[in-house]
């Protein structure tokens, strides 16, 4: 007879318990076996936990019993069922299932029918046999097997009899249910708010009324994901696959293969719920469904497709939210199951790094083992379940995912994914497929209008092969986006293959390759085939790099293989990206960056931009590129390669193999170019602000310095030098040293950037520049204009620079030519070509141009020159200014109290706009000195001079002019423009004048402003003057065109005059209220057809000029005093060769007028205070007086000392004295001739003395030439009694005889001398003694005897009527 097994426990138990109270002491072994059944029929007790579980989700953990073996569930039921004598029933007790459990096995055979030993089974009672569980149970995901009840009065009947709690994650497997009422294989029934959720049956349901396969009833309770594959059969109509009936109550995506859902009363039956096939089961069509409805609950479970049925996923992450939480390898392959069957969307991340296999590679990256051992991968997502939710690595590695199919396609990590991947590494695997193989994913493309598609911050370091096509380290196929990826694994396939992505119809962007791809033909460091395959689509390659080696057969690019605009408005683009590792390729198409850029599709658009490469490239015929292998457009297309380079000594050919599209900027650099910084500033267009692309560390202090440009924002921002724009620095405001070299003649290239300089001008103890070549020359421009290629000071960033020095001094040390003539033979000036309609010149090109020392822009900016230059007698040829608007032009363009001496410009041009000089544009408080000009000064507005444009309270001495001076609208002179409140002294011009206002021969116009008057003081003009054009101000003058409330003095000209309007003269213009005194013009000066309309000055002949008399005219001019030096001025610079000048000059052949004696001799008194003199051709004497006689003795030589009198006796009216000024002789001993001053005084003899000048007797009639004392005369012009010879007015460059009374006594009358008449004059009155020394062997001895000579020394023996010398005295013969 059989006992009831409760009964039978509970003897037992009492039977323990009276032991343990007769025997205390005794310990005893646990009485349970593996499936925790002890013998005595008892069950292991389920362990309590209370700080492991929160089953609730409340975030609070609960009491919990976990549940691993049969016995421990047994034990429950009977907790919930109040069956265990020593616990206190608990209908709402919580449980989890922690291992599969199998109470008796093999209860069904194959077609569900019971077994035919289910007599030894053991009997289940239902949890909550005869209540309602209110509780929570969770499978967590595990079966329980072979539940056998088999009673036909039963009710409630099933794992559970009664629920009103929770029952979820559980599948009740190979069992049996037979009873009579509301028989389930879950749960008999679930009623008022009972839940079940995600629970299964296989197992046989049979019954009489409510039967289900999961519930038989369903009362104001819900049923959600759960299945049915076990046969149900009942006797009434309340019977269902999943539910007997439902009444009131709600059953959600819940199927059965066994006849209906269930009957539904007034209940709801939602979720596509119903009947599938059995093949549908099979097929994996179920799974997704269940897993839908579980996962809009939050479930914990889900469902994989098994064998025959869905399973649980073992293993499944827990959820946070609505993401996965994956820790393991296992939780990562129930993932992917997750994910394969159905539930696409599932977001999850990664919390810890996850190895599946180890050591899968080898350090060269193949297999290790050839697999052997390793645990297959199976991919994420399929054809049929492409992931669509979001998968974040958190930073995180999966290492050892092996995958070895050679005939399968779309394998990675993800196999098929329309989401997003990101922030996860794959290392150490191995993806041996088909094609569509990528180390991260397969196949990222976006599904629907909102799908992303996106793989971002992910990396492969393993092996990726494919046999056929499509193969990328990170991806296969993108038509999505790639962002933030890089691969180091090694890539191959056959076509299609990229080191990031095999082939791309999207983004790729900020993603790089380091490990070697190969392959057969489209074959990429970052992207094997770019792609625009639909109109209008594009797909683009952006600030993306690769550094591996790239190699195979055809179309081959460090960056891309293939750049193809296929259809219609379609676009590809590459930009922003570059290779360094090297391409080889065996067949046609290679590029340093992409192999083929070709734009087929009408209307389309494939563009490489902004990209480098600095890796070899290789390949055969003429396709092969160091930018592009081929670049073509199709009609109506456009392939645009720009602001593209490479390095040209890594791979010396073209930048594009073949061309058939537009170039722009695209050329080869050398590597000091990509070092520089220079490549990184070009590709960012010169852009510097937080929007450029590339960076590059150059100068950075502490950083490793990069070789070429890199993609990575941490590196430093090129900026273009200030100075050495070809120099480049990470410092904002970098000036950068130039790598100068000298190309000769002191001017210095630099080799970087080409930009011009000069050699630094040498700065001597006295704080003086030299300057010896053209280089220097411009130096010093520069730094006296503070040009930034020479003045490189900042107190903040270049305290120790050179800072600019308007007022430093120079001096030229050698003459210096700046251009010379573009022939053999010619000179800069004869090799300008000039428009002939324009007269500009057409070939300036050719010449170096000048920057003019001081300049002015505007009366905000501009700078004068305040040193000294000192051109030491040197020349400055050749300077070349060219630009008619400019103001201020010439060696100098401004100078403001500064001194410019003793330089010539010679071959030079000067074009500008007003302020135009040879010399200087515009001086102001400053002195112009010793100067000149010879070249061809053009002045387009006003103010133009062949030495200086204009000047205002300044001097301008000694300077002359031989070149052109032309200004079309404004004032002109041959030496100066226009002289303001200034002095224009000893200065003239021989060259031609034009101007068409003001026009002068040497200035244009003088005038006042500040001052009571300005001088033109011993200037001369022999060059034609030309007052040009219509204005009614054009007023033209042979020396100065308008002179105005100013001094003229001691001027001359004998250039041509002509004019064709208003004032024209001679001399002057027009003058106004001005003082004009001892000026002279040639006769006949005035060209045909000019008539003038003034002739301020005296009209001379040119034999009148060419005598010398108008030199010696101009040289007793009038003295003045200099303003601003307070230095005397007179006539005394005029001069002239006479027999070789023309016309008087300013020179050192100082002319003397001599005073006509007997027989055409002539004579004169002469000293002078500046130098010694050499009168050679003349005879020169000293004279002394003794006892009233007069003693003339020659010189030695005819060097007359600074300061000595001396009479000279010359053949002709005007005689030539040449000063010396390199000598200094002594003067004569026993010499009475004293030399007057060097400006006009009154004499005094002093006591016991008195005074002679040479002079006549008979003034008007020439006659009775000698010394005479001198006379004081008083104010009617009588002579003062008593003071013959105490006085006389001196003449400067004459001499006067200074005698002691004693010395000019005669002694035969004891009375004073009153004349030392010349032989030859025919009058005696106050006839004294003289002897001519040596003079045609006459002497004192000579006449002793009473023989008796005429006046030229021949003794006489029948003298007539006449003046005779007899015994030493003047005798008249009546």
């Amino acid at each position: 007879m059989k006992i009831k097994f409760t009964q039978f426990r509970w003897l037992v138990t009492m039977l323990l318990l009276v032991t343990a109270m007769v025997m205390p002491s005794v310990a005893w072994a646990e009485p349970y076996d593996e499936n925790g059944f002890a013998e005595d029929g008892s069950y292991q007790h389920a362990t309590l936990t209370t700080d492991q579980h929160d089953i609730n989700g409340d975030g609070t953990k609960d009491e919990v019993y976990e549940i691993g073996n049969a016995g421990q569930l047994y034990w429950f039921a009977a907790l919930v069922n109040g069956e265990l004598g020593d616990e206190t029933q608990n209908t709402s007790a919580n449980a989890v299932l922690t291992a599969n459990i199998t109470v008796n096995k093999d209860v069904l055979y194959y077609d569900g029918t019971l077994a035919n030993n289910y007599p030894d089974f053991i009997t289940w009672t239902p949890i909550s046999h005869f209540g309602s569980y209110a509780g929570t149970f969770d499978g967590q995901g595990h079966t329980i097997s072979g539940l056998y009840f088999n009673n036909s009065e039963g009710d409630l009947v099933g794992l559970f009899g009664g629920n009103s709690g929770t029952i979820k994650n559980v599948g009740v497997v190979d069992s049996y249910f037979y009873g009579h009422f509301n028989v389930g294989g879950v749960c008999g029934s679930n009623s008022n708010g009972g839940k079940i959720t995600g629970c299964y049956n296989t197992g046989t349901v049979s019954g009489n009324d409510g039967v289900g396969g999961v519930c038989g009833d369903n009362y104001i309770a819900t049923i959600t994901g759960c299945y049915n594959t076990g046969a149900v059969s009942g006797e009434t109509v309340y019977v269902g696959g999943v539910c007997g009936c439902n009444k009131a109550g709600k059953i959600t995506g819940c199927y059965t293969n066994n006849g209906g859902v269930c009957i539904n009363e007034e209940g709801t039956i939602t979720g596509d719920c119903g009947e599938k096939s059995d093949n549908e089961f099979r097929n994996g069509t179920v799974c997704p469904l269940l897993n839908k409805a579980l996962k809009k609950v939050n479930a914990s479970v889900r469902f994989y497709q098994g064998a025959n049925y869905p399973e649980f996923i073992k293993n499944l992450p827990s959820l946070v939210g609505d993401v996965y939480q994956i820790s393991n390898k296992e939780e990562l392959y129930a993932f992917a199951q997750l994910v394969n069957n159905g539930e696409t969307n599932a977001n999850a991340v990664l919390t810890a790094n996850i190895t599946v296999n180890t050591d899968v590679l080898k350090s060269d990256g193949t297999l290790n083992n050839n697999g052997s051992g390793f645990e297959p991968w199976t991919p994420i997502g399929n054809a049929q379940n492409s992931y669509t939710g979001t998968f974040d690595g958190q930073g995180h590695t999966i290492s050892g995912l092996y995958f070895k199919d050679v005939y399968a396609s779309h394998v990675g990590l993800f196999s098929y994914s329309s989401g997003t991947i990101r922030n996860v590494g794959v290392i150490d695997s191995y993806f041996k497929g088909s094609d569509y193989i990528g180390g991260v994913c397969g196949y990222n493309h976006a599904e629907g209008d909102f799908s992303q598609a996106t793989i971002e911050n992910c990396y492969n370091t393993g092996t990726v092969s494919g046999n056929f096509d499509t193969v990328g380290g990170v991806c296969g196929s993108n038509g999505g986006k790639i962002t933030g990826c890089y691969n180091t694994g090694t890539v191959s396939g056959n076509s299609n293959v990229g080191g990031v992505c095999g082939y791309g119809t999207a983004t790729i962007e900020n993603c790089y390759n380091t490990g070697s791809v190969s392959g057969n033909i489209y074959i990429g460091g970052v992207c094997g085939y770019n792609h625009a395959e639909g109109e209008y689509s594009t797909a683009t390659i952006e600030n993306c790099y690769n550094t591996g080696t790239v190699s195979g057969y055809d179309n081959f690019g460090g960056v891309c293989g293939y750049n193809h605009a296929k259809s219609e408005y379609s676009t590809v683009t590459i930009e922003n990206c570059y290779n360094t590792g090297t391409v080889s390729c065996n067949g046609h198409y290679a590029g340093g960056v992409c192999g083929y850029n070709y734009a087929e599709g009408e209307y389309s658009t494939a563009t490489i931009e902004n990209c480098y490469n600095t890796g070899t490239v290789s390949g055969s015929g003429s396709n092969v590129g160091g930018v592009c292998g081929a670049n073509q457009a199709l009609d109506n297309c456009t392939a645009p390669i720009t602001n593209c380079y490479y390095n040209s000594e890594k791979y010396t050919g073209n930048a594009i193999g073949t061309n058939d599209g537009t170039v722009t900027n695209v050329e080869g650099k050398t590597t000091a170019q990509f070092m520089s910084g220079e490549v990184c500033y070009l590709m960012n267009n010169g852009i510097t602000d937080g929007t450029l692309t590339w960076h590059q560390n150059i100068d950075m202090e502490g950083a490793t310095k990069d070789p070429y440009p890199v993609l990575d924002n941490t590196h430093g921002v090129v900026y273009q030098c200030s100075v050495c724009t070809s120099a480049y620095s990470n410092t904002e405001g970098a000036k950068g040293a130039h790598d100068y070299v000298d190309v000769g003649n002191g001017f210095l290239t630099c080799e970087a950037c080409g930009t011009k300089s000069y050699q630094p001008a040498t700065l001597n103890a006295s704080n003086q520049y030299e300057i010896s070549n053209a280089g220097q020359l411009y130096w010093f421009a520069a730094l006296v204009n503070g040009d930034e290629s020479v003045c490189d000071y900042d107190a903040d960033t270049n305290p120790t620079g050179t800072q600019q020095k308007s007022a430093a001094s120079a001096k030229l040390t050698a003459d210096i030519v700046v251009n010379s003539g573009l022939a053999e033979g010619k000179t800069m000036l004869e090799s300008l070509e000039y428009d002939t309609a324009s007269g500009k010149v057409t070939n300036g090109s050719s010449f170096v141009a000048w920057t003019p020392m001081g300049y002015y822009k505007s009366d905000d900016d501009y700078v004068e020159y305040k040193g000294t230059f000192d051109g030491q007698g040197h020349t400055i040829s050749g300077l070349y200014f060219n630009d008619s608007k400019v103001e201020s032009i010439g060696l100098f363009g401004s100078v403001y109290e500064g001194y410019v001496k003793n330089v010539g410009v010679v071959d030079s041009y000067f074009c500008g706009n007003a302020w135009v000089g040879g010399v200087c544009g515009w001086a102001g408080n400053s002195r112009i000195e010793n100067c000149y000009n010879e070249g061809t000064v053009y002045g387009s507005d006003d103010r133009t001079g062949g030495v200086c444009g204009d000047v205002s309270m300044s001097t301008i001495e000694n300077c002359y002019n031989e070149g052109t001076v032309f200004c079309l609208d404004g004032d002109a002179g041959g030496v100066c423009g226009d002289v303001v409140d200034g002095t224009i002294i000893n200065c003239h011009n021989s060259g031609s004048v034009s101007g068409g206002c003001y026009v002068g021969g040497v200035c244009g116009m003088v005038n006042i402003c500040d001052t009571d008057k300005s001088y033109m003081i011993n200037c001369y003009n022999t060059g034609d003057v030309k007052g040009v054009g219509t204005s009614v101000s054009l007023t033209t003058g042979g020396v100065c065109g308008l002179f105005n409330r100013s001094i003229y003095l001691n001027c001359y000209n004998t250039g041509t005059v002509s004019a064709t309007a208003a004032e024209v003269g001679p001399v002057l213009g027009e003058t106004f209220y001005s003082y004009c005194n001892n000026c002279y013009y040639l006769e006949g000066c005035n060209a045909e057809g000019t008539s003038f309309t003034n002739e301020f000055g005296t009209k001379m002949s040119s034999a009148t000029f060419g005598s010398g008399e108008v030199a010696y005219l101009l040289s007793q001019g009038s003295t003045v005093v200099d303003k601003n030096t307070s230095t005397y001025y007179s006539g005394a610079s005029w001069g002239q060769q006479l027999g070789s000048d023309d016309y008087p000059v300013l020179s050192d052949y100082k002319v003397i007028k001599a005073a006509e004696g007997d027989n055409k001799t002539y004579w004169a008194t002469f000293s002078n205070q500046s130098s010694d003199m050499d009168l050679s051709g003349l005879t020169v004497y000293t004279a002394k007086v003794s006892e009233g006689i007069l003693t003339l003795t020659p010189c030695t030589d005819h060097i007359v000392a600074k300061g000595e009198g001396v009479l000279v006796k010359g053949n002709s009216e005007y005689l030539n004295a040449l000063m010396l000024n390199d000598k200094t002789e002594t003067p004569e001993a026993n010499n009475d001739l004293v030399a007057t001053p060097a400006e006009p005084t009154v004499i005094n003899a002093t006591t016991g003395h008195v005074l002679y000048r040479l002079t006549y007797n008979n003034v008007s009639a020439k006659e009775g030439l000698g010394f005479y004392l001198s006379l004081v005369k008083d104010g009617n012009n009588n002579v003062i009694e008593n003071s013959v010879g105490s006085q006389l007015k001196a003449t400067p460059g004459k001499a006067y005889l200074k005698v002691s009374t004693e010395a000019a006594t005669t002694p035969a009358t004891a009375a004073l001398a009153r004349s030392f008449v010349f032989p030859g004059d025919d009058e005696t009155t106050g006839i004294g003694e003289i002897v001519i020394e040596g003079d045609a062997g006459i002497s004192g001895s000579a006449n002793a005897n009473g023989r008796i000579y005429n006046l030229q020394g021949q003794q006489v023996t029948a003298p007539v009527k006449g003046l005779y010398i007899k015994n030493n005295k003047k005798v008249v013969i009546k």
